[in-house]
């Protein structure tokens, strides 16, 4: 018997927030000697027996055939009515799809305090236990100079990342003195994907690096003096996190969880509207004086204490 198992998919299959913080906490358990099983859904017949299981919320589609394991949590990443499709209310969707399988969970796994409040809000009464991503690199501190914004967006080519309306700004009111460099997987969602490259091949001050390994990203983020994320919904914003700690000013669109990180001295601008955040950032163009360094202490929470939070609250026998 295993001390506990992750229904999760590959996390060597695609780059995402979700992923990446499964890996790092599975990683971090196994590091700390508990006996972890990591299957994807399609393998449950390789299921080990467990006094627990966590899923994760992109396998809510599944959640039948999971209707046979007790005492199961719900990893929620993301939910479909924190960002509904147009024309679609989140609330219709919360009640009519998700809170039914919702219901079908003990209790819940989350990774900021903005998702277990939004739980809490609907009314969902089991336990919510919250284990906020950790982030296990030292930046450099060196001094960096620059005489024009070199501006770093990290976030895969989804629409809800906002990267869209937020290029067409660039194209509809030109302007110069800055590079933004943007990086993340363009494999989700294809045409929109797309429909961004195109955008980009037309905008001499951007260029897309690709999905980069966490290490090389690490570096370009040192590379950078400000970064902007125009996500409309972040359930955490572990990019935010990263950025922050890199010693980045943050522009940010208020979506989700994204301006709680706006906290112990973090400089940086939080705007409910893209054109807000766009005339923002032209002001840091014509200004790149404004952009001085973050404050930040050294990293006082890491894998390995997000690992030992996940023990106290579910394998307390250890």
């Amino acid at each position: 018997m295993t001390d506990c198992t992750f229904i999760i998919p590959d996390t060597n299959a695609f780059q995402s927030g979700g992923n990446l913080y499964n890996a790092r906490l599975v990683d971090a358990l196994k590091k700390q000697g508990n006996s972890i099983q990591e299957i994807e859904v399609e393998q449950l017949d390789q299921l080990q027996k467990s006094p627990i299981y966590f899923v994760d919320s992109l396998y809510l589609k599944n959640v039948e055939q999971l209707s046979f394991l007790e005492n199961k949590y719900l990893i929620v990443h993301h939910l479909e009515s924190l960002y509904p499709p147009k024309g679609k209310e989140g609330s219709a969707i919360f009640e009519e799809k998700e809170r039914p399988i919702l219901n079908q969970f003990d209790g819940f796994l989350v990774t900021s305090n903005f998702t277990k409040q939004y739980l809490e809000s609907k009314g969902i009464a089991k336990p919510i236990f919250c284990i906020e991503p950790a982030l296990d690199y030292t930046f450099s501190k060196d001094q960096r100079f620059f005489d024009r914004v070199e501006a770093i967006m990290v976030a895969n080519f989804i629409e809800r990342k906002g990267i869209l309306p937020f290029l067409q700004l660039l194209e509809k009111y030109p302007t110069h003195n800055f590079q933004i460099k943007i990086y993340g997987s363009t494999h989700f969602e294809a045409s929109y994907a797309k429909e961004c490259l195109n955008l980009i091949d037309k905008l001499p001050e951007v260029t897309y690096g690709g999905e980069l390994p966490q290490d090389q990203l690490f570096k370009a983020y040192e590379k950078a003096n400000l970064f902007i994320s125009t996500a409309f919904m972040e359930t955490f914003g572990m990019a935010i996190q990263e950025a922050k700690n890199a010693d980045l000013p943050l522009l940010l669109l208020n979506g989700g969880n994204a301006k709680l990180h706006l906290t112990n001295n973090a400089m940086g601008w939080c705007f409910i509207h893209m054109n807000e955040l766009f005339d923002q950032f032209q002001i840091l163009v014509q200004n790149p004086a404004l952009l001085k360094r973050n404050i930040s202490a050294n990293i006082a929470y890491t894998w390995n204490d997000a690992a030992s939070n996940f023990i106290e609250y579910f394998i307390p026998s250890r």
